[in-house]
């Protein structure tokens, strides 16, 4: 195949060939963020705030990984691009440590759990960037028309909400066919580690297809890039720290994906201990996954007529009031309850379908104001960024519900009161507060469509100057 010429729309094979990496990375990454935390606190009989403890030094973990492969990717030169040779070559290290995550060691003692645990979390972030940092990274690569990138953004994410689909659908009832015992109990242990281990391979399988399908800039000009690269450290700082388009992105990405997560995980703690049913979880999680697939035909439109600010402030309205509703109500018909999870889930993929083309966006604006290009490293902070939050997230979940006097481990029965009305507030009241600041944020976003037509004409005249 031909490289892909990135002024010119993309055909819909590349895209769909782009956009299938990202169903085998969200695969483990959805298991991970819905199951990973029930696994540590009812399976390894881990505390709440330990369980959470371990997401949150995950995140400072990512502090050091994430930054690190952001200039290394800005200065790799290989004669499949910059970006492309991670899905190849880190693809089964990344799945590998996915599975390993969902085994229980024969190991009794609690403290030695929790490092057992913590270790292989972290060497499962550190390959997780490897793979997603270039993936995302590469939706620059692709096209350098803004509006080209939202559509770009808006498959990406149908196959992202694709990937949250079928686990949230499947993933409890799974488990328990995995760990079906034939005496009508259920072993979690060993669901969780079939499931996860089919998962796995579905992800080897989707990053090798994704770079099988995928084409980076023409080599040489990659070279040119590449020994550019080499002299501009400090213009790359300088360019990042005068970026307010970047920035901007940054604090609200920070504020917004912690609640998501903390959504994602309170659900499974509400229907298990509220609804007195774990597997009715799939239902208002089914409900936020498939709003990621039909609501991005809606917000594709609203991204090109009235800008990415306008979908990320509209998406964030829609799911605080939908989330408002659910708190006020509480009890509720189990498909009144889905029903506003599914709108809640359209603003929600309004703002995930929107950041990273965005940030696409603030990477031409520094080009833009200060001359120099800073891409991988632009990605990679928002990529940590991103992680922090949902560390932070899943830390003060769990804090949250031990200071409520949570129960942890296979043999707890029944929670106490309090600790379920904990459960139902961090589902709802705390996510919306973060979600309400992160509209606010990035209602400063400078970068709206007609000055991102101007950036795109000059940068292509300095471009064409240049040669």
């Amino acid at each position: 195949m031909q490289p892909v010429d990135a002024s010119q729309p993309l055909s819909n094979s590349r895209k769909a060939g782009y956009g299938v990496g990202v169903y085998g990375i969200f695969l483990a990454w959805m298991m991970t963020a819905i199951t990973l935390m029930n696994f540590y606190t009812e399976v390894l009989g881990l505390s709440a705030q330990d369980a959470g403890a371990i997401f949150f030094i995950a995140a400072i973990w990512d502090a050091i990984t994430d930054p690190v492969m952001g200039w290394i990717n800005d200065r790799l030169k290989t004669r499949w691009g910059r970006y492309r040779p991670w899905l190849l070559f880190a693809a089964v290290p990344f799945a590998a440590s996915f599975a390993a995550m969902f085994w229980k060691p024969a190991i009794g003692n609690t403290a030695d759990l929790f490092l057992w645990a913590l270790v292989v979390h972290l060497i499962f972030r550190t390959f997780y960037t490897a793979v997603y940092m270039p993936y995302t990274a590469m939706i620059a690569r692709l096209s350098t028309n803004g509006k080209e990138r939202a559509s770009i953004a808006g498959v990406k994410n149908v196959f992202t909400a694709a990937a949250a689909l079928t686990v949230s659908f499947l993933i409890f009832d799974a488990i328990e066919f995995f760990g079906d015992q034939g005496n009508g109990k259920i072993d979690d242990a060993q669901g969780f580690w079939m499931v996860a281990l089919i998962i796995a391979c579905v992800a080897v399988l989707a990053l090798w297809s994704c770079f099988a399908f995928t084409r980076e800039p023409p080599l040489e000009r990659l070279e040119d890039e590449n020994a550019a690269a080499q002299k501009t450290t400090l213009g790359d700082i300088k360019s990042l720290a005068s970026n307010r388009a970047f920035w901007i992105v940054f604090f609200a990405v920070i504020a917004f994906t912690g609640c998501y997560t903390i959504i994602n995980k309170a659900i499974v703690y509400y229907s298990q201990w509220n609804l007195g049913d774990r597997t009715l979880a799939k239902y208002s999680l089914t409900a936020i996954g498939l709003a990621g697939i039909i609501s991005p035909l809606l917000w594709v439109q609203v991204s090109r007529m009235k800008g990415k600010s306008t979908t990320w402030i509209s998406g964030c309205l829609l799911a605080s009031l939908c989330l408002g509703v659910i708190f006020a109500i509480g009890d509720m018909s189990l498909w009144t309850r889905t029903a506003l999870f599914f709108l809640a889930g359209c603003g929600i993929h309004a703002v995930l379908m929107t950041f990273y083309a965005a940030l696409a966006d603030a990477a031409d604006f520094g080009e833009w104001q200060s001359g120099v290009r800073v891409e991988a490293p632009l990605f990679g902070l928002v990529s940590f960024a991103n992680k922090v939050s949902l560390g932070i997230g899943a830390w003060a979940l769990g804090f949250g519900l031990e200071a409520a006097g949570y129960q942890s481990g296979k043999d707890v029965i029944n929670q106490t009161p309090e600790a379920l009305a904990a459960i139902g507030f961090w589902m709802t009241i705390i996510p919306i507060s973060g979600i309400l600041l992160s509209a606010l944020i990035i209602f400063f976003f400078p970068v709206s469509n007609s000055l991102h037509s101007q950036i795109e004409r000059d940068l292509r005249d300095s471009s064409t100057q240049s040669t």
